[in-house]
């Protein structure tokens, strides 16, 4: 049997593919229009709209090249905490070095080894508030205001002082 006998045994039982159908006349249907030919409007249901003043576009919907509103990185310079599981919290002062660059300098505690100090240089990742390690592209702090990033596991917060 083919995958169409089976279709049609059980959709018509004692049909097979080779099964000559009867031709359905159709009745009751509107003469063939020309191919170009454009069937007027009816203008008993129509409402005519209003124009409207254009609106502006979400940011999502603003075109290519379009992205979130950039953070700046003067907003995001000053003291940092960062905590992250299992066992990793750091303490550090975020530097704006221009519009896409930070510095982040300070000390984290790994585990059981304390006060281990460090100096991060950070570049903006193209149209987006992610800033990444230099040399790590992968390692990326993703912004979602002035004071809050995350990466990974890590939670970092900006410090009220």
């Amino acid at each position: 049997f083919s995958e169409l006998n089976i279709l049609l045994f059980f959709v018509f039982p004692g049909a097979h593919a080779d099964t000559t159908w009867p031709a359905i006349q159709a009745t009751n249907m509107p003469p063939k229009a020309f191919e170009n030919e454009v069937a007027p409007p009816s203008y008993d249901s129509v409402t005519m709209a209003q124009p409207t003043a254009p609106q502006a576009a979400p940011a999502a919907l603003a075109g290519p090249g379009a992205g979130p509103e950039l953070i700046k990185t003067e907003d995001i310079a000053g003291w940092w905490c960062c905590i992250c599981f299992p066992g990793f919290m750091a303490c550090f002062k975020k530097h704006a070095e221009g519009p896409d660059d930070l510095i982040h300098k300070g000390c984290c505690c790994v585990a059981v080894v304390p006060f281990m100090p460090f100096v991060e240089p950070r570049r903006r990742h193209e149209r987006s508030n992610g800033f990444f390690k230099l040399g790590e592209p992968n390692n990326t702090d993703n912004y979602t205001s002035s004071s809050m990033a995350c990466n990974g596991l890590s939670l970092s917060f900006k410090l009220p002082c």
